[in-house]
C-alpha cells in the first residue's frame, strides 16, 4: 500500500514500507471512517481532510530542505 511514497522516497528515514501500510490502514481504512463518520459525527469532508494531514505529517519526510 505504501510501495509508492517509499520507491519516491518521501517517507520519513525512520518510517519502513510496511510501517508506513500499517499507518495508512489505521488512518484511512474502513474501520476509521465508520468511527469518524458514524460514532463521532464527522461531516465526510472532515473525514477526508483531517486524516489525510495526519498521514503526512507522520509518514512524509521534510521537503523543505
Amino acid at each position: 500500500m505504501a510501495g509508492r511514497p517509499a520507491d519516491l522516497g518521501a517517507l520519513r528515514e525512520s518510517v519502513t514500507c510496511d510501517r508506513a501500510t500499517d499507518v495508512l490502514w489505521f488512518f484511512l481504512g474502513h474501520q476509521s471512517w465508520r468511527v469518524y463518520v458514524a460514532d463521532c459525527g464527522w461531516s465526510w469532508n472532515e473525514t477526508e481532510e483531517w486524516p489525510a494531514g495526519q498521514v503526512s505529517a507522520a509518514l512524509l519526510g521534510d521537503r523543505t530542505g
